[in-house]
């Protein structure tokens, strides 16, 4: 810590971060990397949220689908009803996974995000869908990689399991870091490789 910070603020030091804001740290400073994880709190939406047991999917959204204002209720019966679905909280909560650990789900969750006013039964189905994606695939994350060049990059990151036991693999789905910010992450992933 910071010997100016500690004259200004009483601080103690609780050694390495291990969680920050609900989503896991883990840090191998032998390969320079830091891996981020939120499997926890995806498990704690999907049981807020009653889908522990559903089955789950392995793309967030169904791209052939097209999501428009016309499949809105527009009937004031209809409205009603659909107002007592959680989709606001659940876009907020999803988003926040999104932006902190899940890249992958971004493009679902914005395309969903425009009908936070009103909502059709299609949306609802389609906020159903990432559930299910996040519940397949609930132990991926980041991991942020310092090259020998000093270049930083990130890689999408599974926790898959096999006979031989839990092993790391990786998509080949990447950005890159620019100015402390991720630029990019194609999407959707191409195939799984093995570290």
């Amino acid at each position: 810590m910071s010997p100016y910070i500690d004259t200004c603020y009483t601080m103690m030091d609780l050694g390495p971060i291990e969680w920050l804001l609900g989503i896991q740290v883990g840090r191998d400073q032998e390969k320079r990397t830091i891996a981020l994880s939120q499997e926890s709190y995806i498990n704690s939406i999907l049981a807020r949220f009653n889908f522990t047991d559903a089955k789950p999917l392995f793309i967030p959204m169904d791209l052939n689908v097209q999501y428009s204002k016309m499949q809105c209720p527009t009937v004031p019966e209809d409205i009603a009803k659909m107002r007592n679905i959680p989709y606001r909280e659940v876009i907020g909560l999803l988003m926040y996974t999104s932006v902190a650990t899940r890249p992958d789900i971004s493009f679902a969750v914005l395309t969903l995000l425009q009908f936070l006013n009103n909502l059709g039964w299609v949306h609802w189905e389609a906020v159903k869908s990432i559930f299910r994606y996040l519940l397949g695939t609930k132990s991926w994350g980041l991991t942020y990689v310092v090259m020998h060049t000093g270049l930083t990059y990130i890689v999408m990151h599974t926790g898959l399991r096999t006979r031989a036991g839990l092993r790391e693999r990786e998509s080949r789905g990447q950005g890159w870091v620019r100015k402390k910010s991720p630029v990019t992450f194609p999407y959707p992933f191409g195939r799984v490789t093995d570290l």
